[in-house]
């Protein structure tokens, strides 16, 4: 009783069941009872106790009693134990359940933290009691339950814009109000990208708050959102946007606060423009955001991003900082220089007191004029080894300085000026000073000084080390040469010609294109980064990036961006030549070693645009730039696939291929029915939601925009092929044209809601109101050469021309058209206008008189759908329903020649090329054709690719790409010089092509289709031999030729399989049944003995070819359906690929399970297939564009590859010979 008692004094405190509670509510009579007993039994005599024991009966049953009372309790407390520990078990399992999902979560969420070099310091806070009447404007506004839910602080450089967030972010931090913060600076443009603001928002969003944390770990989760893949467009929307849908639950006085510092500095010097536009354009919907989500922005004031803060009227608080000394500024100035001499002071002690002067400090405070980099930058200078002299050196220089009230500015210039010119007295130390602040002044990314002398040797160690002591005030070395503020930088480069500390950004742009031609030359080798082998893809192999110097890095890199500011290009001709023909693969390996492959096409197009016109090397750097984009994605994948795929399935007519096949780099090559030269389709924009009817290219060729059913408008990048922003709303019914302006600062589109809407391209918001009058759909619209005036053409039957300025219509409709105007246009000169209606005419206009010219152009026997002038102001061509194209002659107005013929369907739009020698169209028949102007000819085959009808073409401002926009919902872009079909189509099914495959002599093709048939073709001719084979009631999913070529198998939708003479074309005995459910797979053994299927019935099965019958019975284990079967080359296994992201191998003897399910795929296993040496498996998941390699072999040059995928949507089948 003892022991147990001891115990339960250790149980008590944890007890937490039912059972085990009541147990111990029980024991407390029956201790007391006991204690009773004891105490009543000890009074007693010796005597009286043995005499009670012997003979009481009483004392007896009393003692039993107890004696049961406790056993009772000892079994219920034992039960009540056991469940104890059962409940807490369980707690366990659940607290370790949760703490595993959290920890996955936690490894999720860890996603959003895109991979970034992490900054050193944050920008410093206010000096205590230093700007406490601009935080308290901030206090009021962030506790305005009802106020503007964005705040924007903008000012001058140097203003401590910067310390006010960063104290604003630490108050909010300390109350448990920030939401998230963000400080961009930018020698960080690199990392802190739009994408990586909005990712790392939304990870501290997610980290706290639990309604928000679930949304995004769904989202991540499902794979809708790829932080690495993912657009910045969509990881806004639906990270941010949706997350914040609905209010948080916290309390009024905890509403978040999200800070963002220092907007103007997003994008660097390059990235600017691009990268601002992103962040505003997600800015401009924070609307959409509940009103308790606070936003607090800072930046310069400038053009635009006022253009997008500074219009959101009373949904936004603005407050100016530092435009002018006000008496706060000036006791703010005060208090902090005085702050920063007592600790000047006390680190020397030999300093007089007082220490400056109050005369001086009062002179000092008023030369900050309110900015408080010049107060920083005086106490870096005086604290800076000799702070009397340096003090006295600064208030010298404000005596002899006369103030010029009319800026402020001035006073931090003079500041600059005499901290330079003490500094670097002599001629030879000005001269390098010059070469170290120029280097860095245009160096992309801050370089530290070792990575500066190894890309640029004639910058010393002792030089750039001088330069580092002397200017430590506003140089910081330490995490890369960089100048503190940007106010330095504005400084030096708006220094005027005769200054002797004057910067050239062309003198020092071209030292550096030089040095990282140099870099490149000296130190680019093959296989660089010593990749053993191609299985593995780029991104799994550690510290391949790491093997590559930081200064070779930076040239590869950065190279084309300093090319662009050369004006004497001979003096790099010889360089870019070498690069070109000895160094350009080389090249790749280390932008794909580092992960930025993505950079090589837009390298070449600035490489393109900056050689001479008549430069022999354009040709090759064309070539290079189609080679790029023809194999980007295995380039960035793997580095050994430069040489193994891109080189050797480059056409045969590539310079790249001519150049680097053969110099002994070991690669593939094709024996026949390789490409001759580069396809025609550049790129397909994909994003708009319904079909594309309207697409054009910016004057600089640099943007596309398109208007589609889904009542929007999207802007591109036509580099990067990528959408810039998010879609342009406004419209309420189906965006049916859209148009740059000639200084491309502003989109106009019609619309099917009888509206036009105008956009500013900068920050993509809508300028102005609707532009309203047509009393139907606005079909068509164009603006005029000089910008001045839109012309549009509707339904209603009229032609309008609008002031784009005052956005009002000019004079009265032009009226004439019987019928709707599909399509209008402006001469180069302006002084005409063109229509096309669906009157079957076209027609001329006079823009000043608004009256019509002459009689209408008439030719066209159905609806006139598009017109356009040629850029010679000579020639007007007009497509039409009835599927022909019309040229006339501008002056005369007669038709040139007879209708240019080709389309088989309707000719929806048609575009001369900038130089008038070409037309393009696009039409209902799913084509782009180009012809020749002058001779009215087809030039080459029609463009093929779209799925739909196109409906808008147009040609980039250098005539060599062409745009289209389609019915099936996509942007393509084509290459207007090559125009060459490289795909031979065997015509025939009338459905799509399921399945295809060679016979074992490669003179036959079979394939399997949607139209429930199997067909032969001959690969020579490319015409189909014989009869289709018909024997399947539905979909054919797949198709083999039996190893000797004799015979065919099938497998159905249908659920059976068939198996066919290949030489007489007929079915061999009745269809094999068995499967339940879809047949998938089908194979051969490599004897031919044997058939396997797999079926979605989730099932293997083995067939007798001669006999026709099941062996054996269903290879069975999946959960789910069989994708893919296939024999090894010896017969003895089976591997089977599912759905449930498997991979299973089998004995085909005695048909069980080899080993283990082969796990880890996190997709549908669609492929598989052994090696011809069966040591190994190719395994290919869906939307999956590459293939893993199972038991990967010894030598990392024995490689199998799967060389051609066939996958067609289309009713065609399309092939290449691939041998090696």
């Amino acid at each position: 009783m003892t022991d147990v008692l001891a115990c339960i004094t250790d149980v008590e405190q944890f007890s937490k069941s039912a059972q085990l509670k009541q147990a111990m509510e029980e024991v407390n009579p029956i201790v007391r009872a006991t204690g009773n007993f004891i105490t009543k039994y000890s009074t007693q005599s010796l005597k009286s106790r043995i005499l009670s024991i012997i003979f009481g009966t009483e004392t007896r049953e009393e003692l039993d009693k107890l004696t049961s009372q406790f056993q009772s309790f000892r079994h219920k407390f034992d039960r009540g134990l056991t469940v104890q520990s059962g409940m807490s078990i369980a707690m366990m399992e659940t607290q370790l359940k949760f703490l595993l999902d959290s920890t996955k979560q936690d490894q999720q969420l860890q996603s959003l933290r895109l991979k970034a070099p992490e900054i050193k310091q944050g920008p410093e806070p206010c000096m205590h009691g230093t700007r406490l009447d601009i935080l308290k404007s901030i206090h009021d506004w962030a506790n305005d339950l009802d106020g503007p839910n964005v705040f924007w602080l903008h000012g001058y450089p140097g203003t401590g814009k910067s310390a006010i967030a960063m104290t604003v972010a630490a108050q909010l931090l300390e109350s448990g109000r920030l939401a998230s913060s963000f400080f961009f600076k930018r020698e960080e443009f690199l990392s802190q990208t739009p994408k990586a603001l909005w990712c790392s928002v939304a990870y501290d969003l997610a980290d706290k708050y639990p309604e928000i944390r679930n949304k995004v770990i769904l989202a991540l989760e499902s794979g809708e959102v790829l932080p690495h893949i993912t657009s910045y467009e969509d990881i806004f929307e639906k990270l941010i946007i949706k997350s914040l849908q609905n209010p948080l639950s916290v309390p009024p006085g905890r509403m978040p606060i999200l800070v963002i510092d220092a907007l103007d500095e997003c994008g660097g010097l390059t990235e600017s423009r691009s990268y601002q536009k992103l962040v505003l354009g997600a800015l401009s919907q924070w609307k959409h955001v509940p009103s308790q989500m606070k936003l607090f922005v800072t930046s310069r004031n400038e053009k635009n991003i006022h253009s997008v803060l500074g219009s959101m009227g009373s949904q936004c608080k603005v407050l100016e900082v530092g435009e002018k000394a006000t008496p706060e500024s000036y006791l703010d100035i005060k208090n902090y220089l005085c702050q920063g001499f007592d600790a000047i002071r006390s680190e020397y002690q030999s300093l007089p007191h007082p220490w400056p002067t109050s005369q001086d400090l009062e002179l000092l405070t008023d030369a900050a004029a309110g900015l408080f980099i010049w107060a920083s930058t005086v106490l870096k200078l005086a604290g800076d080894r000799q702070p009397k002299r340096e003090l006295e050196r600064i208030l010298q220089t404000l005596n002899k300085e006369q103030q010029n009230e009319e800026h402020d500015m001035n006073q931090l210039d003079h500041l600059y000026q005499s901290l330079v010119i003490s500094r670097f007295s002599s001629t030879t130390n000005v001269e390098v000073f010059k070469q170290v602040a120029g280097a860095i002044l245009v160096a992309q990314i801050p370089l530290t000084l070792e990575d500066m002398h190894a890309l640029v040797p004639s910058l010393t160690s002792q030089d750039l080390e001088f330069v580092c002591t002397q200017m430590n005030s506003v140089l910081d070395s330490e995490s890369g040469l960089r100048f503190v503020h940007q106010s330095f930088v504005d400084f030096l480069v708006n220094l005027p010609n005769e200054s002797p500390f004057s910067y050239k950004k062309v003198v020092h742009e071209q030292r550096m294109a030089s040095a990282c031609f140099q870099t490149m030359a000296e130190e680019l080798r093959f296989n660089i980064t010593g990749v053993e082998s191609s299985y593995f893809r780029t991104d799994v192999i550690p510290g391949l990036a790491q093997k590559v110097s930081n200064h070779l890095s930076y040239a590869c890199q950065f190279w084309s961006a300093h090319l662009q500011s050369v004006v004497e290009k001979e003096l790099l001709l010889a360089d870019i030549l070498r690069f070109m023909h000895t160094q350009l693969l080389f090249w790749l390996e280390v932008l794909s070693a580092c992960g930025v492959t993505g950079l090589a096409s837009a390298a070449l197009r600035a490489l393109d645009r900056w050689l001479p016109a008549n430069c022999e090397l354009k040709e090759d750097v064309q070539d290079a730039i189609r080679f790029v984009r023809g194999f980007g994605y295995p380039i960035a994948m793997s580095i050994p696939h430069i040489y193994v795929s891109a080189l050797g399935f480059a056409p045969a007519t590539s310079q790249t291929t001519k150049r680097y096949h053969g110099s002994g780099f070991m690669t593939l090559g094709l024996k026949s029915g390789g490409s001759l030269s580069w396809p025609s389709i550049d790129a397909v924009l994909n994003g708009h939601q319904r079909a594309v009817m309207s697409v054009a290219f910016s004057p600089d060729g640099t943007r596309i925009v398109s208007g589609s059913q889904d009542n929007t408008v999207r802007v591109w990048d036509a580099e990067t092929q990528t959408q810039i922003g998010a879609p342009l709303e406004g419209h309420t019914n189906i965006v049916t044209s859209v148009a740059f302006s000639p200084d491309g600062t502003c989109i106009v589109s019609g619309s099917h809601d009888n509206t036009m809407c105008m956009w500013d391209t900068e920050t993509q918001t809508q300028i102005g109101a609707p532009l309203e009058g047509h009393t139907r759909a606005v079909w068509s619209v164009a603006f005029s050469l000089d910008g001045i005036c839109i012309v549009s053409g509707s339904h209603d039957n009229t032609v309008r021309m609008w002031d784009t300025e005052t956005q009002t219509q000019i004079g009265a409709p032009l009226e004439g058209h019987t019928r709707a105007v599909w399509s209008v246009a402006f001469s180069p000169d302006g002084t005409r206008i063109i229509s096309g209606s669906y009157d079957h005419t076209v027609r001329v206009w006079d823009t000043e008189t608004q009256t019509q010219i002459g009689a209408p152009l008439e030719g066209h026997t159905s609806i006139v759908m598009s017109v356009a002038f040629s850029p010679d102001n000579t020639c007007i061509v007009s497509g039409s329903d009835d599927n022909t194209m019309c040229m006339w002659d501008a002056e005369t107005q007669t038709q040139i020649g007879a209708p240019l013929e080709g389309h088989t369907s309707a000719v929806w739009s048609v575009a001369f090329s900038p130089d008038s020698t070409r037309i393009v169209s696009g039409s209902h028949d799913n084509t782009v054709c180009v012809w020749d102007a002058e001779t009215q000819t087809q030039i080459g085959a029609p463009l093929e690719g779209h799925t739909s009808a196109v409906w808008s073409v147009a040609f980039s401002p250098d005539g060599t790409r062409i745009v289209s926009g389609s019915h099936d919902n996509t942007v393509h872009v084509w290459d207007a010089e090559t125009q060459i079909q490289i795909r031979t189509l065997l015509e025939g099914h009338t459905s799509a092509v399921c399945s295809v495959a060679f016979s074992p002599d490669g003179t036959c093709i079979v394939s399997g289709s949607y139209d429930h048939t199997v067909r032969v073709w001959d690969t020579k001719t490319q015409i189909q031999i014989g009869a289709p084979l018909e024997g399947h009631t539905s979909i054919v999913m797949s198709v083999a030729f039996s190893p000797n070529g004799t015979r065919i198998v099938s497998g159905s939708h249908d659920n059976t399989v068939c198996v066919w003479d290949a030489e007489t074309q007929t079915q061999i005995g009745a269809p094999l049944e068995g499967h339940t459910n879809i047949v998938m797979s089908v194979a051969f053994s490599l004897d031919g003995t044997h058939i396997v299927s797999g079926s979605y019935d989730n099932t293997v099965r083995v067939w007798d070819t001669e006999t026709q019958t099941l062996i054996g019975a269903p290879l069975e284990g999946h959960t789910s359906w069989v994708t893919s079967v296939a024999f090894s080359p010896d017969g003895t296994r089976i591997v089977s690929g599912f759905h449930d992201h498997t991979v299973r191998v089998w004995d085909t003897k005695t048909q069980t399970l080899i080993g283990a399910p082969l796990e880890g795929h996190t997709n549908w296993v669609t492929s598989v297939a052994f090696s011809p040496d069966g040591t190994r498996i190719v395994v290919r998941l869906l939307l999956q564009p590459y293939y893993f390699l199972l038991h990967c072999p010894t030598s990392p040059f024995q490689e199998w590859f799967s060389l051609c995928c066939l996958h067609c949507t289309a009713s065609v089948l399309c092939y290449l010979h691939c041998t090696t």
